[in-house]
């Protein structure tokens, strides 16, 4: 009932009015809770979290929104959310931008230019918070997608010069997805390295489960499969020692895979299995 008072389905201001509705409520101990509720004025939906001591609000923030887009405007920004615990919770920060010879000196997309129609590029940015025992919300870590696997990072794994060749962020019905790709800038012996890295991070844990149990299972009788240790919740790791090397691992919601085609004398499979391991340790 206290919620109830708290979050009326409709909030009226002069001229204007603001529709709202909870959308759940959680006990994480005797005195703290926390609930998300959902606000709406006609063209923005905004997600809400609001911790609480007993019934006293301690703490809020906005997890998610999304708004009708203006199409002269060259950028697209939303957020969206999802909790990976009852206390912990990741939100997803999405820019999608046109090109720079897109925008006029006004900062607006170019006359006979449209938002829906030209090529954009996105970039995402992953938070995670955790909500600690007296309710109070704190972030653990923060990352941009397209800066977890670097230029440097295919260099050493490779051996050689490289250029990104692909990178891209796509959201499923089930997950957010990055992937990105570099070649070698030279041949070796008739190889040119290729590397290639996709992270994707599931709503639901058991989706993630389900996408790195499949896969493993798909190649578990081929030669040169192991399984890794201290690599996320599970790993593993498949060569044949001479075209490739391929490296699944899972990390509660998260699911990476790194594969390199073509090794080389200069490839490094060391580096290859470090960088794996760094990124997801920030899981």
């Amino acid at each position: 009932p206290w919620l109830a008072k708290l979050y009326p389905e409709e909030l009226r201001t002069e001229g204007h009015t603001l529709f709202q509705k909870l959308v759940s409520f959680t006990t994480l101990n005797e005195s703290i809770s926390y609930c998300v509720y959902k606000q709406n004025d006609g063209i923005c939906e905004f997600h809400f979290l609001a911790t609480y001591t007993d019934t006293i609000e301690k703490n809020k923030m906005m997890l998610g929104h999304g708004c009708d887009h203006d199409v002269g405007a060259p950028t697209y920004e939303s957020r969206t959310f999802a909790f990976v615990s009852p206390n912990t919770f990741a939100i997803t920060e999405y820019a999608t931008s046109v090109h720079d010879s897109l925008i006029g000196e006004d900062g607006w997309i170019k006359k006979g230019q449209d938002f829906l129609e030209a090529e954009t590029s996105t970039d995402s940015t992953i938070r995670k918070f955790e909500i600690d025992p007296w309710g109070q919300i704190k972030e653990i870590t923060t990352y941009t997608l397209s800066r977890v696997f670097t230029l440097n990072d295919a260099e050493k794994t490779l051996g050689q010069p490289c250029q990104l060749s692909d990178s891209s962020t796509q959201r499923t019905a089930t997950a957010l997805l990055y992937k990105c790709s570099y070649k070698a800038d030279t041949t070796v012996k008739g190889k040119t390295g290729n590397i290639y890295l996709m992270i994707e991070r599931y709503d639901k844990q058991a989706d993630a489960q389900q996408k790195y149990s499949s896969i493993k299972k798909s190649n578990a009788d081929h030669q040169g499969v192991k399984t890794l240790s201290g690599l996320g919740d599970e790993a593993y790791f498949h060569s044949d020692e001479e075209n490739f090397c391929f490296i699944m691992a899972r990390k509660g919601n998260y699911v990476l895979t790194m594969k390199v085609n073509k090794l080389t004398a200069l490839t490094s499979v060391s580096e290859f299995n470090s960088i794996a391991k760094r990124i997801a340790s920030n899981f």
